[in-house]
């Protein structure tokens, strides 16, 4: 259990605090706000992806990260306890 649990420290403080500092530099860089008239809104498929990988590539990364820890976190707390008690028993 204290392997576990130094491993988590050892990389969840720093992960964390890289985040922290990520969302940060995100938030202050992309501050200011963007006007979007009924004429500029984008049509097919081609100029939607055009506008995604490229106009707003860091907003979409950083969005599929977050969603990706999101889930990570609910698989983590949808665990079985009885499970989990399995696993400390094994080792």
């Amino acid at each position: 259990r204290t392997g576990g649990s130094r491993v988590a420290i050892l990389f969840g403080i720093p992960g964390m605090l890289a985040g922290s500092l990520l969302v940060a530099w995100v938030l202050i860089t992309h501050s200011g706000t963007q006007e979007v008239s009924a004429g500029a809104l984008p049509g097919p498929p081609r100029e939607i992806a055009n506008l995604l990988f490229h106009d707003f590539l860091l907003p979409f990364e950083v969005t599929s990260v977050l969603v990706l820890i999101a889930i990570m976190g609910a698989v983590v707390l949808a665990a079985r306890p009885e499970s989990i008690e399995q696993q400390k028993r094994e080792g």
